[in-house]
């Protein structure tokens, strides 16, 4: 049975134990870069090559290049960045940096890429202090050699401010 609205007590939620949780995390739209060389903004992306994908990364704005070399940098503020991508057959190899530090890669390709657009989420640094932070994307010259070619495909930005 449930209480009448003047005997509810109204209930205060504690803050995180870490304050560099996830709890601020939120997306941030493709649109939101900086710079493009070579990644371009496909409002209504499709995938190409008959693959399918799943509901809701359909018909959708997708940052994407498809050449090596092709770069793209975004200024962020929080404590921790990632991307959103489509590992389909394609999926190439992305190196970023944050703020200029240490080049470090990342293979979208997965082992369902295969036969699948797959929603991937992938966290490229955390624990980053407060205040503003660039990071660099670049599509790697090699890729995963199960690949068809070296696409990155950014459905969402990731942020935890």
């Amino acid at each position: 049975m449930q209480k009448p609205a003047d005997q509810l007590v109204k209930a205060t939620i504690p803050p995180p134990l870490d304050r560099k949780s996830y709890t601020r995390g939120s997306y941030l739209p493709v649109s939101a870069v900086t710079k493009s060389n070579g990644f371009n903004i496909n409002q209504y992306w499709e995938p190409a090559d008959g693959v399918s994908t799943r509901p809701g990364f359909v018909q959708v704005p997708v940052l994407e290049a498809t050449t090596a070399g092709a770069a793209t940098e975004l200024t962020f503020k929080g404590s921790a960045i990632g991307i959103a991508v489509l590992s389909g057959p394609d999926a190439g190899i992305v190196e970023y940096t944050i703020d200029g530090k240490e080049v470090k890669t990342a293979d979208l390709y997965t082992q369902w890429s295969k036969g699948l657009h797959l929603p991937w989420f992938i966290l490229l640094g955390d624990g980053l202090p407060e205040g503003s932070h660039q990071l660099r994307l670049k599509v790697a010259p090699q890729g995963n050699t199960a690949s068809k070619g070296n696409a990155v495909r950014i459905v969402h930005f990731l942020v935890n401010k």
